[in-house]
């Protein structure tokens, strides 16, 4: 291979990153995988992936605090959940998974408890069972479905 043909294969990777990133941000695993998927060689999807890093325009961080303000805003989700989301299916590293969620919900002023109020009430959900599987799947932790629980859908002691 020429360096002229090397220099090809990673420009074109690098442009057809750069379309990906036009529609939304992406974490780095993510993007790799997308262009894996499209049959760029490893070596031309590294060179392009260190570029877009070094230009600020990927990045782990921020990709997870987007994600995360999202998914608070439009489709509440425990942390449990979003960690799940953020390390299993984007690839983010747990440590900045962490960190996001924790600098999103304090830069938002929400308590997990909250969101998962939100969930119930947009559901309309009260029967116990039902509150139980609803918060397991949107990720919420056994602590916030007990204290619900304890306290009621509507937040008064029901004992």
């Amino acid at each position: 291979m020429t360096d002229r043909s090397r220099h090809i294969g990673e420009d074109a990777a690098y442009r057809k990153a750069l379309r990906i990133l036009s529609h939304r941000d992406h974490s780095v695993t993510e993007l790799r995988n997308k262009l894996r998927m499209r049959d760029f060689p490893d070596r031309d999807i590294d060179v392009a992936m260190r570029r877009l890093v070094r230009l600020g325009l990927l990045d782990d961080t921020r990709f997870s605090e987007s994600f995360v303000r999202e998914r608070v805003r439009y489709r509440p989700m425990g942390r449990e959940g979003l960690m799940r989301e953020l390390v299993t299916r984007r690839g983010v590293s747990e440590e900045i998974a962490r960190k996001a969620i924790a600098a999103v919900m304090d830069e938002e002023g929400i308590e997990e408890r909250d969101l998962a109020m939100s969930v119930l009430r947009k559901r309309g959900v009260e029967d116990r069972r039902k509150i139980v599987d609803l918060l397991r799947r949107r990720g919420f932790g056994q602590g916030v479905i007990s204290s619900i629980l304890e306290e009621g859908p509507g937040g008064h002691d029901q004992r």
